[in-house]
């Protein structure tokens, strides 16, 4: 079982509604979706839709103490953080995925992200030698420290906030197909005002979204 810290729009906002269904699952609902009507979409977007529509703030981790410890760190490190602004995002390719990335300073997400990774580091359990073995691959010694150390390279200033919309090597098509959809869902600017906690029941299952935390002690909706 493994659990993860996520960014994920609100229920009512059009961008949840947009990206559940590009990707053909709800995860806080429990339920398939019929995706939009675009070649290889399904076959593109396997494992992104396991992991549900989201933006890392912290990895998926074993848990190394309870779920009711971990959730009442959640409820206590939101209570304590401000919402915080979301850029412009924009549909673009990083590591040839297709993602909705922010653009301009990020250097709030990445606070806030850190904040996550640090805050919940007490509930990981270290990374098993064939996990580690796995992982290392590629990495520099900056990313071989971060993964030691937190689990994960991508954090504190390698962290690039984003929301994941295909697997590797999509293709053209997709991209524009993407660039089209999603457009009226990113003309609103947002706040993120909540987190997510996701929790993987057994390897290779589905992700779900098991509880929202909002942002300086408000009401989760």
């Amino acid at each position: 079982m493994r659990y993860a810290l996520y960014y994920a729009p609100e229920r009512d906002d059009p961008l949840w509604q947009a990206g559940t269904r590009w990707l053909g699952r709800d995860p806080e609902a429990g339920c398939d979706l019929e995706p939009p009507p675009v070649p290889d979409i399904i076959a593109r977007t396997a494992a992104a839709r396991r992991y549900g529509f989201h933006a890392t703030l912290k990895a998926p981790f074993a848990l190394a103490t309870s779920e009711a410890a971990l959730l009442d760190t959640i409820a206590g490190l939101a209570a304590r953080l401000r919402p915080c602004a979301l850029q412009h995002l924009a549909v673009m390719r990083l590591e040839g995925f297709i993602a909705l990335g922010a653009t301009g300073d990020a250097g709030a997400l990445r606070c806030l992200a850190a904040r996550w990774v640090i805050g919940l580091d007490q509930h990981r359990a270290p990374l098993q030698p064939q996990d580690r073995e796995r992982r290392i691959a590629g990495q520099d010694p900056r990313g071989i420290f971060y993964l030691d150390r937190y689990g994960y390279p991508q954090v504190m200033e390698r962290f690039q906030f984003h929301l994941t919309l295909s697997d590797r090597l999509a293709s053209a098509a997709l991209f524009d197909a993407a660039r089209d959809y999603f457009a009226p869902s990113l003309a609103m600017t947002r706040t993120i005002r909540t987190v997510a906690l996701f929790r993987e029941d057994a390897p290779g299952a589905d992700l779900r979204l098991i509880a929202r935390f909002a942002l300086g002690g408000g009401t989760a909706r």
